[in-house]
């Protein structure tokens, strides 16, 4: 959600990528829910389709659905992060061949690529 409205949180490197035409840009379904689940506590305030929309805008092609394949991942990560949307996109992360994009240092400590 930095992407779009508050990009100078983001670190040059994030920013770059979003912008390089050869990088694939993806957002997890994961990503998606976590934030509907934050909508309905009150912790955020948007729409969904606004958000939808602007994912478009910074160059989203693809959305990741979770796949069986991700769950058994998920199933063989070792119990270090305790959040399990964070759980899920590591094991798509893991199984899709993807670079996560995060701020969560935790999330280093699992076999992913990150950037960030």
């Amino acid at each position: 959600m930095w992407a779009f409205d508050e990009p100078e949180r983001l670190p040059h490197v994030v920013r770059d990528a979003l912008l390089d035409a050869r990088y694939e840009l993806c957002a997890s379904v994961v990503s998606l829910w976590e934030i509907a689940a934050k909508v309905q506590k009150g912790k955020l305030a948007t729409q969904l389709e606004l958000l939808e929309g602007r994912l478009r805008e910074i160059g989203i092609s693809r959305y990741v659905p979770v796949e069986l394949a991700h769950v058994r991942q998920l199933s063989r990560l070792p119990p270090i992060h305790n959040d399990p949307f964070d759980r899920m996109l590591v094991a798509q992360a893991v199984v899709e061949g993807l670079t996560l994009v995060t701020g969560d240092a935790a999330l280093r400590q699992y076999p992913v690529p990150l950037l960030w």
